[in-house]
């Protein structure tokens, strides 16, 4: 087994198309922070877990992720329902990331699925350094 393939049912570093499968919501056990949480599958059945945590520095991934499933991004004040996201398929940079004295796998860039009809710009990264971007939530 090589260093980075933390188990057969998980999916692999690297790039992949992926369904989103479930969608639930959160908090942290540390900090209190609410987040969304992800179950990703691709299409060999591995999973992948990926919370996305709902803070304005964090806003930049979450219009990442609902842009390139092909939802419209919001306008300061509308409600999102991130139900709209289960069954859509995506495509995933997925990525070894080390934290304290542990590595976690987890989505690095979302992105339109491979073979979709939504525009391969879609889906970059939109960052906002300011924290100026409405919050859609």
């Amino acid at each position: 087994m090589s260093p980075f393939s933390f188990s057969d049912g998980e999916i692999a570093v690297g790039q992949h198309d992926v369904k989103i499968v479930d969608v639930g919501e959160g908090t942290s056990e540390n900090k209190g922070t609410p987040y969304i949480a992800l179950e990703l599958e691709d299409a060999a059945g591995r999973t992948l877990s990926e919370r996305l945590y709902l803070t304005p520095a964090a806003m930049w991934k979450i219009r990442e992720l609902w842009e390139a499933a092909g939802l419209e991004w919001g306008a300061a004040g509308d409600q999102a329902d991130e139900s709209e996201l289960v069954g859509l398929t995506v495509h995933v940079d997925v990525v070894d990331e080390p934290y304290g004295d542990r590595v976690y796998r987890r989505v690095h860039e979302w992105s339109a699925a491979v073979g979709s009809d939504i525009p391969t710009d879609v889906g970059r990264p939109v960052r906002d350094p300011a924290g100026d971007d409405p919050i859609p939530f």
